[in-house]
Order: C-alpha cells, then structure tokens, then sequence
C-alpha cells in the first residue's frame, strides 16, 4: 500500500499515527493520575486522620498512665483529686476520639478497637484500685497495681492502637 504512495501521503500517515499514539499515552496517563488522585484522597482524607487520632488517643492514653502515678505518689487529698480528674478528662478524650475513629475503620479496625476497649476496662480498674488504694494511704499496694496489671493493661492497649495506626 505505501510502496506507491508519494512522500506527503507517507508522512501524513506517520504524523497521524505518531498523533493516535500521542493521545493514547495520554489518555492512558489521565487514567492513571485520576487513579493516584483517589489514592492520594484516600490518605488525606482517611488514613491521614486515622492515624492522628490514633496518636491522639494513644497521647491520652500516656496522660491517664502518668496520672496515676502522680496520683500514687500524690501527698495529699486534693493533689490525689486533680490527678483524679485528669485520668477522668483523659479517659473521656479517649472515649471521644475512639467514636471518631471508628467511623473510619473497617471491620478489622473495628475488632482492634473493641480489643483496646477491653484493654482500657482492665487497665482502669486496675487504676481504680491503685487510686483506692493510694487513698487509703496503702501505696505499696497501689504501687504494685500500678506496675503489674496496670503496666500490662497500658502495655497491650498500646499494642492495640499501634495495630489500628497501620
């Protein structure tokens, strides 16, 4: 076909090819950058902020362990009640960002969050005790509350969050 064809019907041909080609590799760029675009909503619009309530949430969860322990070493009744309330205030602010981070999990985050859940109930009631017990001006059996299963409660909650931060 192009052995007879003159030399203008023969680069007109390699032009318009050389165009389908062109608008081919960009329409399949198009694709692509739309695909990453979606990506890229993906991670500002979920994962960015899963993750930074799961900081938030593990920050509280550090306040409400460095409470108690000033709770334990507290001196006096009203010390002992500002270390009180910060572990309540904390204790909601986890309870606060846990509701927010679970609208942006799946069901396995859901499963982690239920896991830290019951991690948290251990944890503060073993906080419960060692704040009972650091009132009733028994600090070495707070002390040990604190450091057995208060240290593996916060310990395995930790856990928890960093598995739902992936």
């Amino acid at each position: 076909m192009f052995k007879k064809a003159n030399i203008k019907t023969k680069l007109l041909s390699v032009l318009g090819l050389m165009a389908a080609v062109g608008v081919i590799i960009a329409l399949v760029g198009a694709r692509q950058l739309n695909r990453v675009s979606g990506s890229l909503n993906e991670i500002v619009d979920v994962t960015a902020v899963q993750s930074s309530l799961a900081g938030e949430v593990q920050a509280d969860l550090l306040r409400v362990h460095r409470a108690e322990k000033g709770l334990i070493l507290a001196e006096g009744v009203d010390e002992m009640d500002d270390y009180a309330a910060a572990i309540d205030a904390a204790n909601g602010e986890i309870i606060e960002n846990l509701g927010r981070l679970k609208e942006l999990l799946d069901e396995d985050g859901d499963k982690l969050i239920a896991d830290f859940q019951a991690s948290m109930r251990v944890f503060n009631e073993a906080s419960r005790e060692a704040r009972d017990a650091s009132r009733r001006n028994t600090n070495i059996q707070a002390f040990r509350l604190a450091a057995t299963e208060g240290r593996d409660a916060f310990a395995t909650a930790s856990e928890d969050l960093r598995l739902m931060d992936k």
